[in-house]
């Protein structure tokens, strides 16, 4: 059984249409990555598969149940959502924030016990962040930030994690970090939903890939299957350079092609 089955997904916002008959499935165990260009629907996307926008005749699974049949803090608790962006509102420190990621877990007037203190532990472990567990948030670097955030998102301890461009204002190591981080939760059996801009990254570390153009679904399958040549060329509007580094394939974005009549340039 799929963690997540989402079909035929269409969102209109303000009356315009921004997802137009999408869908996305993801398994136990794996990371499924959504791709696409700026603009293409895929943070969209994914609120609607966690109900924070209204999808037309909404058809949103979450272990066979109906998103709609599962109340706020059961849905919480199954699904972790590290949105994009994040905004640190409050000069809070940064233990604190993370431990936030536990308030689904926490029945009125319990405070937090062993469990909650060693899912906590284990998020700032993962993320590297531990060092900054006495900052205070709002005085954190984006990069910072952003791993901050994603501490707080594992330590829900869903089974489903969702991450919106984990890895934007992140440098090459944390980069590399944040993808082997996401890749040891589906060790334990996580189902990771993760927005990718770095196809390098969509190919080395996700099983298989959701592509998405003006609001719908291109493209999905294997990294090999959705960034064909061909894909590359009419989606993305580039030619790419490819090949291995001990067995393990990377894509090279190289050169755009031909758009609109005009050649690009070498």
């Amino acid at each position: 059984m799929n963690r997540i089955d989402a079909e035929n997904i269409t969102v209109r916002i303000n009356g315009k249409l921004i997802v137009n008959r999408a869908c996305l499935h993801a398994k136990s165990g794996e990371i499924v990555g959504l791709i696409g260009p700026n603009g293409a629907g895929k943070s969209t996307l994914l609120r609607a598969i966690l109900g924070l926008v209204t999808a037309e005749d909404e058809k949103v699974y979450l272990d066979g149940t109906s998103i709609q049949d599962i109340n706020l803090q059961d849905r919480a608790k199954k699904i972790a959502y590290a949105a994009q962006g994040g905004t640190i509102h409050w000069p809070m420190i940064v233990e604190r924030l993370i431990a936030l990621g536990r308030i689904p877990h926490l029945d009125p007037w319990r405070t937090p016990m062993v469990e909650d203190q060693a899912a906590l532990d284990r998020a700032m472990r993962l993320t590297d962040t531990t060092h900054l567990k006495d900052r205070i948030a709002t005085t954190l670097s984006g990069g910072e930030r952003a791993s901050v955030l994603l501490a707080r998102a594992i330590a829900v301890d869903a089974p489903i994690l969702i991450a919106d461009e984990p890895v934007a204002s992140l440098d090459p190591f944390h980069q590399l970090q944040v993808m082997n981080v996401l890749k040891s939760l589906t060790d334990n059996g996580t189902s990771v939903v993760v927005v990718l801009h770095d196809l390098n990254l969509a190919v080395r570390f996700c099983q298989r890939l959701y592509l998405m153009q003006d609001g719908k679904t291109v493209a999905y399958g294997t990294p090999e299957e959705v960034l064909s040549d061909d894909m590359l060329r009419t989606v993305y509007q580039v030619e790419a350079s490819r090949g291995q580094v001990n067995g393990e394939a990377y894509l090279l974005p190289w050169r755009q092609v031909k758009t609109h009549g005009q050649v690009a340039e070498e």
